[in-house]
Parts: C-alpha cells; structure tokens; sequence
C-alpha cells in the first residue's frame, strides 16, 4: 500500500516527505535500493527527479493553519455530522497555489440550511476563498460509488486519503462500508440539529443557483448537483490521469522509466 502511495505521489509530479511514510518501509526500500533521495525528501528511481517537485514544509504548515481556523468553527455549526481535508493536501500533492479543500458530511434533515450558515459564516470569518467548500454530501448520501469511473485510481486515493473529524463514529464506519475504505477518523465535537423551517425552499435555490453557474462552465464532468450530494470540482482531471496512471504503472512494473503525468500532458499537447 505505501509503495502504491509513494507512486502516485511521485505520478502526480512531488518527492515524498519522510512524514508521510512508515520508517519500516523507508528501511525496506533503502535497503533494497529501491529509493532515491532529493534534497532530503524520497521518490522512485524509476521517475527523473528533474520532473520532481520537492514539498515545502512551510507552505503546509500554513495551509494546515487555514484548516485548523476551518476546523474549530466547523465544529461548532448545527447540521454539520463530519468533515475532512481532500484534494491535493490531504493526497500530498499540494504546492504554492493550493487551497484548503474540505468535504463536509450534513445533517439531510437541514442539509441546505447548514450549507447556508456555513457558506456566510466563512465570508464573515475571511475563511473564503483560500478555504475551498468543494464537496458536500448529507449523511444519507455517502455512498460516493455514483461518480466512480471504471478503475478510478485517482478516486480510491483521494477516498483513502481522508481522516474525518465527526461527531458520530458509526457515520464513518458506514462511510468505510459504503466505499471499500478504512479511513480513520477522531469523534471530536458533540452533534448538534439545525432547525430547517425553510429546508425545502433552500434545497431549490441553491440548486437552481448551482446549475444555472454550472451552465456557465466549458466542463461539467466534475460538477455534481443533486438533493444531498454536491460535488464542485470545475478541473475534474480523474479521465486522464487514470489513463495515464495505469500506462505508468505499468512501465514502472516492468522496471522501464517512468513519466508524470505533467510529462504525459506535455507530450500529449505536441
């Protein structure tokens, strides 16, 4: 498992800080030769480091502040169950330009009401833009199978990667259930209802809202509207990186050289 998360750490173009993997498995691959080290953080020989990008401890040390503020007042909003970093943070591919992406699990009796306190709540907190609200679902709606594609790499990553804080631990053992996933997570903040008297008109405003700005868009395929389940994600690159993940994968299991994926792109475009 940590050599698969070594490879699409390196795939998706970043050296691997010594953090993120386990002692004994930097032991084994040291020891077997089968690691390499640039300016003290690790990645595959079979990738050329020119096209690897070293991981700065300060830039993630500040996005993870931005999450932390994201946090404490998350854990304090009505309606919110559970929640967790995702994209490319929690998958350790983040750089200078990243934002703080959360994916938040709502109360589905006061699902578009908590989303509305939310949303203005991170204006007046100046939580907004750096922090990213890309993907809300209710907790009757867990099941993230309806926007797999047929060997979704990148999706199984991004699913294993989370570590909820909830308030409710039997929440995640059913998100685990529910998606083939054994994802930790720390019940750290107390549950509390949303009064939802205007529910059912927020449900139809805001989704009326969102389509109408998702016909704005050139690409829909990351965008996802529904009662329950909304997934704004305008750069959905899962249909090519998992074309060329799999190509890389297996150069790199026949112990040929291997591309990123910025490589694959930049071939592509010649």
């Amino acid at each position: 498992m940590e050599l698969k998360k070594l490879f699409f750490i390196n795939f998706s173009g970043y050296c691997v800080d010594q953090s993120e993997l386990s002692p004994s498995f930097l032991n084994y691959m040291r020891s077997n030769k089968q690691i390499a080290i640039k300016d003290q953080q690790f990645y595959l020989p079979a990738f050329d480091p020119n096209y690897l990008n070293n991981k700065s401890i300060e830039i993630y040390q500040e996005l993870l502040d931005k999450y932390k503020s994201a946090a404490a007042l998350l854990r304090k909003i009505p309606g919110v169950r559970a929640f967790s970093l995702c994209n490319s943070l929690s998958l350790g591919t983040y750089h200078p330009r990243s934002d703080v992406d959360l994916f938040l699990i709502l109360d589905s009796k006061s699902f578009f009401t908590s989303r509305l306190l939310i949303i203005i709540l991170f204006e007046i907190w100046r939580l907004r833009p750096s922090v990213c609200l890309s993907f809300w679902v209710s907790d009757k709606s867990i099941d993230l199978n309806c926007i797999q594609f047929d060997d979704d790499i990148y999706l199984e990553n991004w699913k294993n990667n989370l570590a909820f804080e909830t308030s409710d631990s039997q929440l995640i053992k059913d998100f685990n259930h529910a998606n083939q996933t054994n994802i930790k997570s720390q019940q750290c903040f107390v549950f509390r209802p949303m009064p939802s008297v205007i529910e059912s008109f927020l449900c139809k405003y805001q989704i009326k809202r969102a389509q109408t700005k998702a016909q704005q868009l050139d690409d829909t395929s990351g965008i996802v509207i529904r009662d329950g389940f909304l997934k704004f994600h305008h750069n959905d690159i899962r249909s090519s990186f998992n074309r060329y993940y799999r190509l890389g994968y297996d150069e790199f299991l026949q112990g040929n050289r291997v591309k990123t994926y910025q490589q694959y792109l930049q071939a592509e475009s010649k």
